[in-house]
């Protein structure tokens, strides 16, 4: 069901790398650093701790009903929630996502099925027309 990796790659940092395989069933919230795939079906928030070299990839196969923190968040399956991603957020063309975005960088692909909103981090707030001055 969840298995785990350490990789050393050149940069000499260990870098943690978690999954949930196919066909497995979670219900209840992760916290996890590193990286964690998911190509099984959660029911829970998944948040990464602190920092954005942390990254959360929901597979083709993989199913979520909650929401999600992360550095970045690559999605390719079905996602009922909330994004959070201190970095960047993909939708790629599998992507089904229902549920609002908070990123820094965006992608959705063509393909990609998303409701919701986007909201950008680091972003100038936008600066109001007259018609909108005048409305509130």
């Amino acid at each position: 069901m969840f298995g785990k990796w350490q990789l050393q790659p050149s940069d000499g940092k260990t870098h943690h790398v978690g999954f949930l395989g196919p066909g497995s069933k979670f219900k209840g919230s992760i916290q996890f650093e590193g990286s964690l795939r998911v190509d099984g079906k959660i029911e829970g928030h998944i948040t990464a701790k602190d920092g954005v070299e942390h990254v959360l990839v929901i597979s083709r196969d993989g199913e979520v009903k909650g929401n999600l923190t992360a550095g970045s968040v690559i999605i390719n399956g079905r996602v009922k929630g909330h994004v959070k991603a201190s970095h960047r957020t993909e939708v790629l063309k599998h992507g089904n996502l229902s549920g609002d975005i908070l990123t820094d960088e965006i992608l959705i692909q063509a393909g990609a099925v998303f409701r919701g909103r986007i909201q950008m981090l680091n972003q100038p707030p936008a600066k109001k027309t007259k018609k909108q001055s005048a409305a509130s």
